[in-house]
């Protein structure tokens, strides 16, 4: 025991000791090394993609939704006062411009009507002879102006009654359909009161809403089709009325205002319909489909590929049709882009094009 403990103090064993540790270490630091230089290096790795050649879409129509309304409509009413002696319309009657649809009882027109003619010709005959009196000097000058007073305020008189007598009879103003009628023979009706409403079948209007950046693309000189959801074989032509006035600046939209021939009485007024409106020839707008766009609070971007790696690019969208969007400005004819960017794709990250 005495003897290990004098071992272990001589000085020799110690740097024994310190030279075995010390190359220990030393081997073991360049094995290290060594380990790390025969080793790959990792490589960066892609994420996979669907990508599409970015091209202008087609001019095919816009599309619009809208109410159909007769650009006639009216509501009738007898001028003066009497009894329903003939209603010759009743609703949903085709009529005609100016064919009668209800008259009043004629009798007391033609009464007041003659006893105001027989007044104008007595006045007539007084008036002759005040004139033949007054060449003579027989009667003062203010006689023979009291009579002519009286004879105009007659015939004055008789004209109305013969106006009153024509509105005794009510026609139709356009061409049309009853649409409203309530009346009865026997009936007394008083003037102003509503007996029927006429609506024009033929001469419809529809009035429509186009995104601001769609309606640069119409064609404003073409024929728009219009037609119901369903039955898009039985369409009409339909014409613009006139340039837009104005824009809507709460939507951002500029309503168009269409005139629509249904001579053929295929639709009718009150329906909900599609309007169909041509975009002009040469539209070369690159479109892409909704899920290519990746919209944030700095606005809609896309991804484009360049040497395996994704750009995210700041785009400007135009109209949407059929889940495409129009690209006003951004991506351009020609340059492949992500169809579905994942959610953990980021502006640099490399990617794989597994399908387009």
């Amino acid at each position: 025991m005495r003897r290990n403990r004098e071992r272990l103090r001589d000085p020799r064993l110690w740097v024994v000791l310190a030279l075995v540790f010390g190359v220990a270490f030393v081997t073991t630091d360049r094995l290290r090394a060594q380990k790390v230089e025969t080793q790959p290096a990792t490589h960066e790795r892609a994420i996979p993609v669907r990508a599409q050649i970015a091209s202008p879409g087609d001019t095919g129509p816009f599309r619009a939704t809208g109410t159909l309304t007769s650009r006639h409509q009216v509501t009738l009413s007898f001028a003066v006062s009497g009894v329903v002696s003939r209603v010759a319309s009743s609703e949903g009657d085709p009529v005609e411009a100016g064919s009668l649809l209800a008259s009043l009882d004629p009798v007391p027109f033609h009464a007041a009507q003659e006893q105001a003619a027989a007044r104008v010709d007595f006045l007539r005959t007084r008036l002759d002879r005040s004139r033949n009196l007054a060449r003579e000097g027989a009667i003062a000058k203010e006689e023979l102006d009291a009579d002519e007073a009286d004879l105009e305020s007659a015939e004055n008189q008789l004209r109305a009654l013969k106006w009153n007598h024509e509105r005794s009879r009510l026609t139709a103003p356009f061409g049309g359909r009853i649409l409203k009628e309530s009346l009865e023979v026997g009936q007394v009706v008083s003037p102003g009161v509503p007996v029927f409403e006429l609506i024009d079948t033929e001469n419809l209007e529809l009035r429509v809403a186009v995104p601001a950046e769609v309606f640069a693309e119409l064609d404003l000189d073409a024929a728009a089709t219009v037609y119901l959801p369903d039955r898009r074989e039985q369409s009409v032509r339909a014409e613009l009325a006139h340039l837009p006035v104005s824009g809507d600046p709460r939507s951002g939209s500029i309503p168009l205002r269409l005139y629509v021939d249904n001579s053929s009485q295929v639709l009718l007024p009150g329906t909900v319909v599609w309007a169909e409106l041509p975009r002009s020839a040469g539209d070369e707008r690159v479109n892409v489909p909704l899920s290519a766009l990746r919209v944030d609070d700095g606005g809609a971007s896309v991804f484009v590929i360049e040497n395996n790696h994704a750009t995210r690019i700041p785009v400007k969208t135009g109209s949407i049709r059929e889940e495409r969007a129009s690209i006003l400005s951004g991506l351009r004819d020609g340059q492949l882009y992500v169809i579905e960017p994942p959610d953990r794709l980021r502006d640099g990250d490399a990617v794989q094009v597994v399908e387009g």
